[in-house]
């Protein structure tokens, strides 16, 4: 299950402090979430996301390099939701 594969990887990724990986899982987890007919939780995901998102760019000190990374497509509906 999908599902349970994400959560597990979720449990691996957070202790070791993966954000870069994080964020991508709670995004899946969202989209999971939002196909099982639970939009509560799946704003919740994408909003974590968001927040992961928003931690890493924190750390980026060059300019057009952060500006770059939150540009990307796939950051806008987690960035959105936060």
């Amino acid at each position: 299950m999908a599902e349970t594969t994400l959560r597990d990887a979720r449990s691996e990724a957070e202790p070791l402090g993966h954000r870069r990986v994080l964020w991508e899982i709670l995004r899946e987890l969202s989209d999971v979430r939002e196909a099982r007919e639970d939009p509560d939780e799946a704003s919740r995901l994408r909003a974590e996301a968001g927040r992961v998102v928003l931690e890493i760019a924190g750390t980026i000190d060059d300019e057009p390099l952060r500006t770059g990374f939150l540009a990307r497509p796939e950051l806008e509906a987690v960035l959105a939701a936060g």
